[in-house]
């Protein structure tokens, strides 16, 4: 609004009115139709003059009258006073409202969102009567172009001192924004390795994030009651696999694979093949992270176990006691018997280093076809010959071969008599005597066999 702080002519002649136009819009005089603002000199010394309070207010206003009255657009009210420095004539400024409509046409400046020229930002500032002042409701388009030029921002405040409608008058300021507004999209490389599309965006503030696609983050934050701002992160793409190795503490050699999945696509893991475990860590919606450890293939998909090996403890161990010949001879009803103990003895506890050979298998392997070693004394022997358990033994002497003993009403008879089972060991032979099959991990199983050798 242009308004003057001084008549536009100089020396007006006594109360006539000077208008002055303080908007684009040249008022009309024959149908008395626009903004003016009039400028009267009186004298101080005449008579007749009094100060007249400015029409702050609709409330008893006072009203121009002057011999010209008919001449100007209506109604003028007297907004100030301002006599002149030597006091010998007064200035009184006289104005007529304004309205909203009738400033809209010409009252605004164009900005554009983001700079772009789709999405322009109206700036309007009024002049208007304080009494007559009201917000607009939001959600209210511009008043001229419509569109998705939403009130954003608006503020009513006082005219500046010098101006001389500030007693009846308030300047209004409005924004109207494009709402919503251009999305601005920028990229980058992620941690993972691919890229992702940001994306911000001035946004209604009743708009609800998004949880589809590769999202990695969406927000709206409120900035205004009438806007807010959006920003959306999405990975243009699902991350690769990222495979690295690590060596077991047996010197297995063990692939892990990484691999990012949406809570949606999440399936159950499956142990099959070289899978040896698979564990899932939850790093934030909608991502999982599932890495899988196995085994690497060898050319013909198979997989590469762990190398085998040999272990060694010490260990006490019962080697089988040795009989070679029989003496016996039976008389009457007497049996006797002797043992000639220069190459013969009973079972030796000895203590001794047990080998535990140490290999990798897939699928549990079964251990009753393995040859542990086991001496079955007969029980003939046991009772007859009175040896140990345990004692390999040849078979009863031919003159034995029908004889019996009674052991508690039990008659065990020699019938020929079968030799031990084995029927000979050797000292210094390896033999198997335990091992075990346990899972190592997934489908793999670790079989331990165990064997020991009586010292020469």
């Amino acid at each position: 609004m242009a308004t003057s702080k001084q008549p536009a002519f100089p020396h007006p002649p006594l109360e006539i009115g000077v208008p002055q136009y303080p908007t684009p819009v040249i008022p009309s005089f024959i149908d008395r139709n626009g903004h003016i603002v009039l400028v009267e000199k009186v004298s101080s010394e005449k008579g007749s003059y009094t100060p007249q309070k400015p029409a702050i207010t609709d409330t008893d206003p006072v009203i121009y009258k002057g011999r010209d009255a008919k001449k100007w657009p209506e109604t003028l009210y007297l907004v100030h006073e301002r006599p002149t420095a030597d006091g010998e004539f007064v200035y009184r400024y006289w104005a007529n409202d304004r309205s909203l409509a009738s400033q809209d046409p010409w009252n605004y400046g164009v900005d554009y969102s983001s700079d772009h020229p789709n999405f322009p930002i109206y700036t309007r500032q009024y002049i208007v009567p304080r009494s007559q002042y009201a917000p607009v409701a939001l959600g209210n388009v511009d008043p001229v172009f419509g569109g998705t030029a939403r009130i954003i921002k608006q503020q009513m405040q006082e005219l500046g001192e010098d101006n001389p409608l500030r007693s009846r008058y308030v300047m209004v300021a409005r924004v109207y924004e494009s709402v919503p507004g251009p999305q601005l999209a920028g990229k980058s490389v992620n941690q993972y390795g691919v890229t992702e599309t940001t994306t911000n965006q001035v946004v209604d503030p009743t708009t609800a994030p998004s949880l589809t696609g590769l999202l990695v983050s969406d927000s709206v934050t409120p900035v205004a009651a009438g806007k807010s701002e959006r920003k959306r992160v999405v990975m243009d793409s699902t991350p690769p696999d990222v495979i690295t190795y690590e060596v077991s503490h047996d010197t297995a050699t063990i692939k892990n694979t990484t691999s990012l999945i949406l809570r949606s696509n999440l399936t159950p893991p499956v142990i099959t093949g070289a899978i040896l475990d698979v564990a899932d860590v939850d790093i934030g919606f909608p991502w999982i992270k599932r890495t899988i450890k196995s085994l690497p293939l060898d050319g013909n998909g198979d997989p590469i176990l762990p190398p085998s090996r040999v272990e060694y403890r010490s260990i006490q161990h019962t080697f089988p006691g040795i009989i070679y010949t029989w003496k016996a001879k039976q008389t009457d009803n007497e049996i006797t018997a002797s043992l000639s103990f220069f190459d013969n003895r009973y079972p030796i506890s000895m203590t001794v280093a047990a080998r535990s050979v140490i290999t990798y298998h897939v699928g549990e392997q079964d251990l009753s076809t393995e040859n542990f070693f086991k001496v079955i004394t007969r029980p003939w022997a046991i009772q007859f010959f009175n040896i140990p358990d345990g004692t390999i033994h040849p078979p009863a002497p031919v003159n034995l071969s029908t004889a019996s003993i009674s052991t508690n009403g039990i008659a065990i008879q020699i019938a020929g008599g079968q030799a031990s089972d084995p029927v000979y060991y050797n000292v210094g032979d390896e033999i198997l005597i335990g091992g075990d099959c346990e899972r190592w991990q997934g489908n793999i199983f670790i079989k331990r066999l165990e064997y020991v050798r009586e010292p020469v």
